[in-house]
């Protein structure tokens, strides 16, 4: 009798994930390789502004902005606008740039606007 009430101990099938394993191999790189990956930029545009009833030739200026570029074989001082104010070529003889004329026509500029307190420096390679 007790033949009739013993229970098999078998174990429960296991899991087959072998095609669920395959389908990842395949998307997971797919969708890496298509996925567009942005970068976002900033521009600062300083665009001038305008007024109600105030016509484009009513409008000052724009306003100084330093800008000194360091070229490999010269320093070029200008404003902003596009607007080139001297090219310092490099000393003679030595390596260097000439610090002292550049120093020079700083002193010039910051006693035509007192104000402005800030320079851009753009170097290239």
């Amino acid at each position: 009798m007790r033949s009739r009430f013993r229970r098999s101990h078998r174990q429960p099938p296991g899991l087959d994930i072998t095609a669920f394993l395959n389908l990842m191999v395949i998307l997971v790189p797919f969708l890496l390789i298509t996925a567009v990956f942005n970068q976002v930029n900033i521009l600062e545009m300083n665009l001038p502004k305008q007024q109600a009833g105030e016509s484009p030739a009513d409008e000052k200026p724009p306003e100084f902005q330093l800008e000194i570029i360091l070229r490999p074989d010269k320093l070029v001082v200008g404003d902003r606008p596009g607007r080139v104010l001297k090219t310092i070529p490099l000393k003679s003889g030595e390596e260097g740039y000439d610090l002292e004329a550049l120093q020079a026509l700083l002193r010039e500029l910051k006693a035509r606007f007192p104000d402005e307190t800030a320079a851009t420096l753009l170097l290239e390679p």
